[in-house]
């Protein structure tokens, strides 16, 4: 039995037993339109890449999902179910802003730690973002599209991707990023010139619009 979480471009998650246990399952799919070898070497390196980042990310003390078993042959991880709310959904309930506020500058330590080691997330949205019910601490998860870099224009990207989804889910994004920002300059010492080149997206992006 099993809940499905997501289906995806590349992969499928989904809840579902494990050992007695509840856990999260990521199955990368397979593409009918690639060469079966390419097929199987790609999923294969993703997987790898993926388990890579999920390992360094917690050894360098930032919450990831722990990982229970994976089969890099099919492109399958089984990690724990980290039982929570996503901040999406905090900002969805409308949380009180103190509280919030808190949390939004936690997260900006994080992702600055994790940009400070040169790990670029990807796909850094609040739906990506889980407050754990018990710690009431900040768990990153979906690290399928991340890679190492040094390049501040991917950290910008990042900073960029998770701003855009914030104005979306809230009138307050202007106050959060603030708060988001005092925690990333806390723990990346380059934050200013990755905040520079997104402003630089940022502004190119409304040229684009304009």
């Amino acid at each position: 039995m099993k809940r499905v979480l997501k289906i995806g471009a590349e992969a499928e998650v989904y809840i579902t037993k494990f050992l007695g246990y509840d856990v999260v399952v990521k199955r990368r799919l397979s593409k009918p339109y690639r060469i079966p070898e390419v097929d199987k070497m790609i999923r294969e390196q993703r997987t790898k890449r993926e388990l890579r980042i999920m390992h360094t990310v917690k050894l360098m003390g930032v919450n990831a999902p722990a990982v229970i078993f994976s089969d890099v042959e099919n492109g399958i991880i089984v990690m724990e179910l980290v039982r929570g709310i996503s901040l999406k959904e905090a900002l969805d309930e409308k949380k009180p802003k103190e509280q919030v506020l808190k949390l939004l500058k936690r997260i900006g330590e994080l992702v600055g730690i994790l940009h400070k080691n040169d790990i670029i997330h990807g796909d850094l949205t609040p739906a990506n973002i889980i407050i754990d019910d018990d710690t009431k601490d900040v768990f990153f998860i979906d690290f399928g599209l991340s890679e190492v870099s040094r390049e501040l224009r991917l950290k910008a990207i990042d900073i960029h991707v998770f701003k855009e989804s914030l104005k979306t889910l809230t009138d307050e994004y202007e106050t959060y990023m603030l708060a988001f920002i005092e925690g990333y300059s806390k723990t990346f010492p380059r934050s200013s010139e990755v905040l520079k080149i997104e402003h630089d997206i940022e502004k190119m992006g409304r040229y684009v619009k304009g």
